[in-house]
């Protein structure tokens, strides 16, 4: 699992597809198969405690209660493909 924060905001579900094929896209071509994340989870920011370390344990709950389809890997494209509008 990968949690990522896109350095500009995602308007809309398009946005965020295009968003998650275009990282997986990225993944597939510099990372074998097997280290690439089964599954991206696109936060607005990370949680960080007082001293501004990320909270790790927090994620992992938050991944484990989430039930969306960003969890879903977005497919296997061997070449990114904007999605239409």
């Amino acid at each position: 699992v990968a949690c990522v924060v896109p350095r500009t905001a995602l308007r809309g579900d398009v946005a965020r597809r295009e968003y998650e094929y275009a990282l997986d896209a990225h993944c597939l071509a510099r990372l074998a198969r097997f280290k690439r994340p089964r599954a991206y989870f696109v936060l607005d920011e990370l949680p960080k405690n007082a001293t501004g370390k990320v909270l790790k344990r927090q994620l992992q709950q938050e991944a484990a209660d989430v039930a969306d389809p960003v969890w879903h890997r977005p497919g296997k494209p061997l070449a990114y493909e904007p999605l239409e509008h």
